[in-house]
């Protein structure tokens, strides 16, 4: 693409991909060094910090990367490149109920509960009052288990456990009902499916950062997610604005 793009514009010389990269990575961490000195929090929500009400987490298996990672393959190696064992299994995300990307870890085993208990205790001093999982009606009673034997980790059973709404309709029904943020009070009428929107906007990255070392994987991936993060910041005021006047539409259909 840059090589036609350079020819459209009537320029000369050969682009050199691993130059480039090394160039772009360089550039980008100068802008987070820029970022640092304004004291900007690239992964943070003005909207929910300090206090959050809710925390959404979520692994997404589609940000693996190959073990023998190299910079292209041949149509012969492309079953052995299937076939080999991954180093990653994908990312851990969470984010918060406006959208915004917190935490994220890499996957190494699958999504086991250990990863939704790290990542919690990450938020542990944020005063999160709901955690939306798709499974929360078998990592809660895993997370009492575990708080019996580590009293360090009884703080966590203080927030409340929640199953996003599309899941839960695929759950049994007591699950549904049990576990739903439709029946807890204070959840207000939030999907529990915000997640799903940073996960699609990563999953763009998948095609190309399989082949990466783990060093640019892991660059890029925290470059996309500062570029989601930065625009849903420049866009915040618009979303809170429309949020403030449909909920002021259904209370006024409410007293009617």
């Amino acid at each position: 693409m840059l090589e036609r793009r350079k020819q459209h514009y009537g320029r000369t010389g050969k682009i050199h991909g691993d130059v480039f990269q090394r160039s772009f990575l360089e550039y980008m961490a100068c802008q987070y060094e820029c970022q640092k000195m304004t004291c900007e929090e690239p992964f943070s929500c003005p909207a929910c910090t300090p206090k959050m009400l809710a925390v959404s987490v979520d692994g997404n298996r589609k940000q693996y990367r190959f073990r023998q990672s190299q910079s292209q393959w041949s149509a012969a190696r492309e079953t052995e490149r299937r076939a080999s064992r991954l180093d990653e299994e994908g990312l851990e995300v969470a984010v918060c109920r406006h959208g915004g990307r917190l935490k994220a870890l890499n996957m190494f085993r699958g999504e086991i509960f250990a990863y939704l208990l790290f990542v919690q205790t990450q938020f542990q001093a944020t005063n999160v009052h709901f955690y939306w999982t798709d499974i929360a009606c078998k990592y809660w009673p895993y997370l009492e288990k575990v708080a019996k034997t580590m009293p360090e980790l009884r703080p966590l059973l203080s927030m409340q456990p929640f199953l996003s709404v599309m899941h839960a309709k695929a759950h049994s029904t007591k699950c549904e009902i049990v576990w739903s943020g439709r029946n807890l009070e204070g959840a207000g009428s939030k999907a529990g499916e915000e997640l799903e929107m940073v996960n699609s906007f990563l999953s763009r990255c998948a095609i190309t950062t399989k082949y990466m070392t783990k060093s640019a994987r892991n660059d890029m991936l925290t470059l996309h997610a500062m570029g989601w993060n930065r625009r849903k910041q420049e866009n915040l005021h618009v979303v809170l604005a429309k949020r403030s006047r449909k909920s002021q539409c259904w209370r006024v259909r409410l007293k009617k």
